[in-house]
């Protein structure tokens, strides 16, 4: 979009779906169909900000070191025998 084709008046924060022009600017913007970006208006609301996360769906943490968890639970697990011992 040209600078000169910017409405200084259009909330940018607020997405419109009655308006083609929204619908084109944020379903690229998203990278989502239109029918996903119109799902997620209808269920969070206009806000592009609720929208965005809407899309992008849970924030999924990575573990920096796998084998550092891995490690833990070994540390955690019950040693063999343990349980036996307890039973006895």
């Amino acid at each position: 979009m040209a600078q000169h084709d910017i409405n200084p008046d259009v909330d940018w924060r607020q997405i419109d779906i009655s308006e083609p022009h929204e619908i084109a600017y944020w379903t690229q913007t998203f990278e989502c169909t239109e029918s996903q970006l119109r799902d997620s208006v209808r269920l969070v609301g206009p806000s592009a900000e609720q929208v965005r996360l809407h899309l992008r769906g849970p924030v999924v943490r990575r573990v920096p070191c796998a084998d550092g968890l891995l490690a833990i639970a070994r540390r955690l697990a019950p040693k063999p025998g343990h349980l036996s011992s307890a039973s006895a």
